[in-house]
């Protein structure tokens, strides 16, 4: 009994699977009369039903072991035309990042084309290629999902950037002219290299500078007829070609060799042309284990092909003799099997689902050493923080005093060191962040160019060059609010001196207590932000309706039109930056706001800022300090349309918020922009509380700043189901493993049931071995074991629909519930060991009884408070004692 899967592909479209736990058969005929080359599967046992099918002028893939085939039609024809091998590195999934198949390309080109998507769709990687070599990529192999070798013609190509670019081994040197190489292994460390021809096998230990000729075909008939290739078969425990591994090659009319230490030594083990009384050719062979596999055999002169199944695989091949025919005369030219394992119950990596009756196999689609975060939905990595380049823009207009300008610098000491982690993951010192600051008022001013590595921070209070600029910043700030020359100084640092332009992510920390409100009048990045007049500069001479300043006056109109256009200045960079747009712009960056003041000032800052949308955090968990964040749904559609209602106090105006701005930026009524980023990962887009609060929300500040390393995440192909909570891949399968029980009587020991439960359709015991149980119907109280003692005839002797009760505290708990008999405890004379049993021995407590099946041994009856099980069968010797040392003396009663 065993789970796994060995698949078959063959000319005329033949496709055929052996259910390993079944030891049948099945032919599909979905795939139409082509001929395939190749098929293979991820040698993981979690998903032995997805596998990967390529031939002539065809690629597929099936995720139900072939009871559909789905047809990849977009490389073929177009980038391939014969696909000749594919390779999948053994220790990783299907969903890998890195699913290889090589044959003839159009025109001369040989043809390499890749999936990273699970054999959805592929692309050509022929990059270095020489097409003087051959037209045709006959093999190819993989170690893992970046390093590779193809056997091009008669030479060896090598890639260790996943395909990208080739180059080729030893100097491009041929093994032997006329010579192809149709099968390829590598070790993971790349050294040794086993490379088969149609005439002989190689092996290099040096990385393929050199190769050596390790065997040879004996017979030149083996090599003479068609096809002229070798299979080369391996089976690896580890998942890896290494010292464990077992390697056989089968060539044309035959043998088949075999070697157990990678390729050195090579001793026939099937010779080929034997079976029957006619000429066969050997085409594909594959071995799920040491000993045993499978291999094709073509019985040409009555155009029929067969499969034999193999035993003995490592000395002399035993064949089961095979009237196995495939369905039409069709070579079978490739086996591969996928990892074949012993058990019960669901496969190995698959759990019983007893709601629907199937075994669930879950996989997560993140690679080692990721996690799925469902808010970003992407595999994050976060051990490895991805390269940042962060530049902090700070406002320092009049409008903060002394105290607030206190509280700004305790904020920015606190995200610094908050970056840094204090020396815990030391980002700012790794190099890994690097920070730089600008400083704006009525213009914008560089503080501190991106710095990062040692000498950027200590822990002292200002310590390091960045905490020692923040610590020079003056103790009362001046100047107006030139947002728009804010940003765009902090824009330039950002991409500017030290920065990593194209491979650092990239973020602005935008600090204020204010809205645009001055402008040096300097254009950026093709937006004119209007011409510099402050705040004063307005002739106030209505101050009763201050909120409205300037808004009742002559001139009044243009004033508030040149505050608009600030604004729009501002909100037009913000957009730009966020999404690279204009000649000024080198990389996008992300924007995070942060609003300091009392609360009347933060509301117009938002309202100007946010322009509308609303952010709602409730996640305490990811933002400990949530409570200090908003929750405010701001305001809507200002009705104030400045061309024709100058007075913001106008009918409809009932926001006088309306003054500097609308909320429905930009101009054209679309809507929607805002200054900050809309973090999909769903960090806030800013933060804001009182200056003298800062340090409250630093953490979170700078937990929406850090980035991690995204990677690549696996797909989830039909029919498995993927969970975007947990970022699992469920794929449901009928696929068990039937096992036989003994399921022995707690109160004798003795053998109730034996138990097959192969014509279940799911098994209902094997979460139980070891364990006891009651089973709805029945008596008594039965310890679970697994036996080999049965046959798939054996007979289910209970229902079907068994109502299983468990005991974990075994016996005593069962038979306190069931009313049976209690459990007595045999304490041996000689050595304390201790049995035991439900045989009643009531009235034997305290006296000493022998054994049958254990003479010469005395043991004391004692009844037993616990029963853990599991029980031996016993019965009691002819003689009984008073105590240890009678018995031992052999008179006492």
């Amino acid at each position: 009994m065993a789970f796994g899967k060995t698949y078959l592909a063959g000319s005329n479209g033949l496709f055929r699977v052996y259910n390993h736990a079944t030891s049948a058969w099945t032919d599909y005929s979905g795939i139409s009369a082509l001929d395939l080359y190749d098929v293979k599967t991820s040698q993981l046992p979690n998903f032995p039903n997805y596998a990967i099918i390529a031939g002539d002028v065809y690629i597929g893939y099936t995720t139900d072991a072939g009871a559909t085939v789905n047809s990849v039609t977009a490389p073929v024809g177009t980038i391939i035309a014969k696909a000749c091998q594919i390779s999948i590195p053994e220790s990783v999934g299907l969903n890998n990042p890195g699913i290889y198949i090589a044959g003839s390309g159009i025109a001369l080109q040989c043809a390499v084309i890749k999936s990273v998507d699970g054999g959805l769709t592929y692309t050509s990687q022929v990059t270095g290629l020489n097409t003087a070599f051959s037209s045709i990529a006959r093999s190819i192999y993989f170690t893992d999902v970046d390093t590779g070798i193809l056997g091009h013609g008669g030479a060896i190509a090598k890639t260790i950037d996943g395909a990208n670019n080739w180059t080729y081994l030893n100097g491009g040197v041929v093994l032997a002219v006329g010579e192809l190489v149709s099968g390829l292994l590598m070790s993971p460390d790349q050294q040794i290299i086993i490379a088969t021809t149609d005439k002989k096998v190689y092996k290099s230990t040096n990385g393929g500078a050199s190769f050596s000729v390790v065997y040879t075909w004996s017979d030149p008939d083996y090599y003479g007829a068609a096809p002229k290739y070798t299979n080369l078969a391996g089976y690896h425990p580890q998942y890896e070609f290494n010292i464990n591994s077992s390697l056989w090659v089968s060539a044309a009319n035959g043998p088949i060799v075999y070697s157990s230490d990678m390729g050195t030594t090579w001793s026939e083990v099937f010779p080929g042309q034997l079976i029957g009384d006619d000429n066969r050719t050997i085409f594909g062979a594959s071995f799920y284990s040491a000993t045993e596999g499978f291999f094709t055999y073509d019985k040409g002169a009555e155009s029929l092909g067969l499969v034999y199944k193999a035993t003995s695989a490592d000395t002399t091949i035993v064949n089961t003799l095979s009237t196995d025919y495939f369905p039409r005369y069709s070579p079978g030219y490739s086996l591969w099997s996928t990892r074949v394992s012993e058990g019960c119950g669901c496969p190995p990596g698959s759990t019983y689902n007893e709601t629907t009756g199937l075994c669930d196999a879950t996989s997560n689609v993140c690679p080692d050493g990721s996690i799925w975060n469902p808010l970003t939905e992407q595999c994050e990595e976060p051990a490895l923080p991805c390269l940042l380049d962060l530049t902090i823009v700070i406002d320092q207009s009049s409008s903060i005093n002394a105290s607030e300008q206190a509280g700004l610098k305790s904020l920015l000491y606190n995200i610094i060191d908050g970056i840094q982690d204090n020396g815990a993951t030391n980002r700012i010192t790794s190099d890994n962040i690097r920070i730089g600051l600008v400083t704006f008022g009525a213009t914008g001013a560089n503080l501190l160019d991106l710095s990062g590595g040692a000498g950027a921070w200590t822990s002292a209070p200002a310590g390091g060059t960045i905490k020692a600029a923040i610590s020079g910043l003056p103790a009362t700030p001046s100047g107006s609010t030139a947002t728009f020359d804010g940003l765009k100084s902090g824009y330039i640092n950002l991409t500017g001196t030290n920065s990593r332009n194209g491979v650092a992510a990239k973020r602005i920390l935008l600090i204020t207590d204010g809205w645009p409100n001055y402008s040096s009048g300097v254009a950026y990045n093709g937006i004119n932000p209007g011409i510099g007049v402050s705040d004063n500069a307005c002739p106030n001479v209505n101050p009763g309706n201050d909120p409205q300043r300037c808004a009742n006056t002559t001139g009044a109109q243009t004033f508030t039109a040149t505050k608009r256009q600030y604004y729009y200045a501002t909100m037009e960079l913000a957009d730009d930056i966020k999404t690279a747009t204009g000649s000024a712009m080198i990389d996008p960056a992300n924007i995070t706001l942060v609003v300091l003041g009392n609360p009347t000032e933060r509301l117009q800052t938002v309202n100007a800022f946010i322009a509308g949308v609303t952010v709602t955090v409730t996640d305490d968990v990811i933002f400990p300090t949530a409570t200090l964040l908003t929750n405010t749904t701001y305001f809507s559609v200002c009705n104030w349309d400045l061309a024709v209602n100058g007075n913001p106090s106008a009918v409809g105006n009932t926001n006088l918020s309306c003054k500097y701005w609308d909320a429905w930026y930009p101009a054209d009524g679309s809507g929607g922009v805002n200054l900050p980023s809309n973090n999909a990962n769903g960090d806030p887009d800013y933060f804001e509380t009182t200056f003298d609060n800062g340090a409250a929300i630093a953490d979170s500040i700078v937990d929406s700043l850090i980035c991690v390393e995204v990677v690549p995440e696996a797909l989830c192909l039909e029919p498995c189901v993927f969970d975007d909570q947990t970022g699992n891949c469920i794929c449901s399968s009928d696929e068990f493993n039937p096992c036989c029980y003994d399921l022995l009587d707690c109160a004798t020991g003795l053998t109730v049931y034996t138990v097959n439960t192969f014509d279940l359709g799911y098994d209902p015991l094997a979460q139980y071995v070891g364990q006891v149980i009651n089973i709805e119907g029945t008596d008594e109280c039965l310890f679970v074991e697994v036996t080999q003692d049965c046959t798939n005839s054996t007979p289910f002797p209970l229902d079907s629909a068994l109502n299983i009760t468990v005991y974990e505290d075994g016996c005593q708990e069962c038979e306190q519930a069931e009313g049976s008999n209690p459990c007595y405890k045999l304490l041996n004379c000689d050595n304390q060991n201790v049995l035991y049993t439900r045989l009643n021995l009531l009235s034997y407590i305290g006296q000493t009884v022998t054994l049958n099946e254990y003479p010469e041994m005395c043991w004391q009856v004692l009844q037993s408070n616990i029963c853990p099980g599991p029980f031996v069968y016993i019965t009691l010797g002819p003689d009984t004692y008073k105590d240890c040392e009678c018995c031992a003396q052999y008179h006492c009663n």
